[in-house]
């Protein structure tokens, strides 16, 4: 899973519309549960192992949401790249049509978004390919919604 993205895509035509591209992000899958499945080990103070281990599982949950917003960043930057590297080879496309990406971020942590839209007309990825725009304004004419 190079970038974060999974195996897990599929893409489809639309004529008018464009290329659509659906996929699954596969990163942010740290997995606090463990903390919720081993309970704290019984000693003779139960109420201060049990305190511990709630502290260790709000310590874990911090760091996978800090984590994971690292992570999404570099996604995001990930499918810029792979727009601007690859998206001039879909040939069938009308100059004005879209390539579309929708990323399922089922992964997200609460009050992330659950699905990224990213798309760029087919005409500034031909114009960056025959370099009469620069990769920096390419990725720039990216538009990013978030769900």
């Amino acid at each position: 899973r190079p970038g974060g993205i999974d195996a897990e895509t599929q893409g489809m035509y639309m004529e008018g519309m464009g290329a659509l591209f659906f996929l699954r992000a596969g990163f942010g899958r740290e997995n606090i549960f463990e903390f919720m499945k081993a309970p704290p080990s019984p000693s003779s103070n139960e109420m201060q192992d049990i305190e511990r281990h709630v502290i260790e599982l709000e310590t874990a949950t911090k760091r996978a949401k800090s984590n994971w917003k690292t992570e999404y960043g570099s996604f995001r930057a990930r499918l810029a790249e792979i727009l601007a590297d690859y998206g001039h080879t879909l040939r069938r496309l009308n100059h004005g049509e879209w390539v579309v990406v929708v990323a399922d971020l089922r992964d997200a942590p609460e009050g992330g978004p659950r699905e990224l839209v990213c798309r760029v007309q087919k005409q500034n990825l031909d114009a960056y390919n025959s370099r009469s725009i620069s990769r920096e304004q390419l990725i720039r004419k990216i538009d990013y919604f978030e769900y």
